[in-house]
C-alpha cells in the first residue's frame, strides 16, 4: 500500500508522538509498504534531521510551520500553519491507499475534508481527547465546543480510530458514538530508554519530571511538596526536563524556594532524557484530578519504568 502519516511533530523532535509515529512508520516500511511522513521542519538542527531522513526506510517530507515562543508547534495559529498546507498537499498529492492523522483535531478536520474529496480512507490516532483537555484548562465554552465539534468530525469520518488506552477509547465512545475504535496501546522506545547506559543529572538525591508540563497535568504539586521535603532533606533537588504551557507558572512557583532547589532543563534528545532519568532517584508524573481528564496516562510513566 501507499501509506502517508500526517503529523505536526516527528523525529528527531523529542516527544511521545515522535517515538510512536516513528515506530509506526518503520513497521509499515518493514512490512513492504511505501510510506511517506508529511511533517514539519524541526525547530533546530535541520541539517541533522535531513541527514537522518536520508537513512530511513521511508520518505519524510517537511515544510515550514509557525512555532510558539518556546519553539513548539502549539496554539491555533501554529496548528493552522501546518493544517492548511497539509490540506492542499493531500488534495493535490499522490494517490494514497491509507492516510494516518495525528491530532490536534484541526489536523483531523482538514484531513477528513481532503481525504473525502480524494476518496482516501484515513485513520485517526487518538493519543488523548483534546476537547476534554481544553475544558480542563478552563477554556471558554465557545472554544471547548469548537474543539469538540472538530474532534467529533474527525473521529466519525475515520475508517478506524486508534486509541492509546481503554480510558481514551471509552471517552471516544461517549463523544463520538459512531467512531470505530481500536485500542493499540502506547509506550516508549526501549532501545533508548534502557536500564544500562550513561547517567546525567545532579549530584545527590534528585527527583525528575520529564516531558510536557501543561495546565491539565498540575505538575506544580511537586514543587509544593518539595518545599516541605527540603525541611528534612536540604540536599534534595527537583528537575523539570522538557517544556510545556505551564512552564512559566512552574518557574514562578519555584522562585519561592531556595536557590538551586528546582532546576529547569530545556528539551533534550531522547538519549539525553534517558540518561537524566537513569541518574534520578525518583521520576515524577501527574494528572490534575477532578478536571474531567482522569483517564489520561502520561507516556513519561513508561519512560520511567524502564530504568530503575
Amino acid at each position: 500500500m501507499r501509506v502517508a502519516i500526517a503529523s505536526r511533530i516527528f523525529e528527531p523532535e523529542p516527544s511521545a508522538a515522535s517515538f510512536r509515529l516513528g515506530a509506526l512508520a518503520n513497521a509499515f516500511a518493514e512490512a513492504g509498504h511505501e510510506v511517506t511522513v508529511l511533517t514539519v521542519l524541526p525547530a533546530a538542527g535541520r541539517t541533522e534531521a535531513e541527514a537522518e531522513d536520508r537513512r530511513r526506510t521511508f520518505h519524510v517530507k517537511r515544510f515550514p510551520v509557525l512555532r510558539d515562543r518556546t519553539g513548539y508547534v502549539r496554539g491555533y495559529l501554529q496548528y493552522l500553519s501546518f493544517d492548511v498546507p497539509l490540506f492542499f498537499r493531500v488534495l493535490f498529492g499522490a494517490k494514497l491507499d491509507l492516510l494516518i492523522s495525528e491530532p490536534p483535531p484541526t489536523t483531523g478536520f482538514f484531513v477528513r475534508l481532503a481525504a473525502g474529496l480524494r476518496g482516501i480512507p484515513y485513520v485517526y490516532y487518538a493519543a488523548d481527547i483534546w476537547s476534554d483537555a481544553s475544558e480542563s484548562t478552563g477554556a471558554p465554552d465557545l472554544v471547548v465546543n469548537a474543539v469538540r465539534g472538530m474532534e467529533r468530525f474527525a473521529l466519525h469520518g475515520a475508517r478506524c480510530v486508534l486509541a492509546v488506552n481503554d480510558g481514551v477509547a471509552r471517552r471516544i465512545g461517549e463523544i463520538a458514538p459512531r467512531a470505530r475504535v481500536r485500542v493499540v496501546g502506547n509506550g516508549v522506545d526501549t532501545s533508548v530508554f534502557t536500564v544500562d547506559g550513561a547517567e546525567s543529572g545532579i549530584d545527590g538525591r534528585c527527583a525528575i519530571y520529564s516531558g510536557t508540563a501543561s495546565e491539565w497535568q498540575g505538575a506544580v504539586i511537586f514543587i509544593d511538596a518539595f518545599e516541605h521535603l527540603l525541611a528534612e532533606h536540604a540536599d534534595a533537588r527537583l528537575v523539570f526536563l522538557g517544556q510545556g504551557s505551564d512552564w512559566d507558572a512552574l518557574r514562578r512557583r519555584a522562585a519561592q524556594l531556595p536557590d538551586g532547589a528546582v532546576s529547569f532543563v530545556p528539551t533534550v534528545p531522547p538519549e539525553e532524557a534517558a540518561a537524566w532519568i537513569r541518574g534520578a532517584t525518583v521520576s515524577l508524573a501527574s494528572i490534575r484530578p477532578d478536571a474531567g481528564y482522569d483517564f489520561a496516562f502520561p507516556t513519561k510513566v513508561f519512560a520511567s519504568w524502564v530504568p530503575p
